[in-house]
């Protein structure tokens, strides 16, 4: 089994008992409203305890800048304004300089 990285067992922690969003049978548990993605379940940014989380949306920038979902992106960018406007700054702005 693969080594988790110091990030990823912070988020497993965050995300309680379980750990990830790993299996579509935890994803089925929670309301479609914590996912970015809701008809495919992709992209959680709420725990399961209904927070959001400013690592899962993080997460889910870096996520969707891999596969090209600018549109993900950019919505999650503007929750992470909303939520968390403090701990913010430029940090994630270089990803959006190639998108549209």
């Amino acid at each position: 089994m693969r080594q988790l990285t110091k990030f990823s067992k912070k988020l497993n922690n965050l995300l309680g008992k379980g750990g990830k969003y790993e299996t579509q049978h935890r994803r089925k548990d929670v309301p479609s409203s914590y996912f970015l993605m809701e008809k495919a379940r992709k992209y959680p940014y709420k725990t399961p305890d209904g927070k959001v989380s400013r690592q899962l949306l993080v997460a889910a920038i870096h996520r969707a800048a891999q596969y090209g979902h600018t549109g993900i992106m950019h919505k999650a960018q503007e929750l992470l304004d909303k939520y968390f406007p403090k701990k913010n700054g430029k940090r994630f702005r270089a990803l959006f300089k190639n998108s549209k």
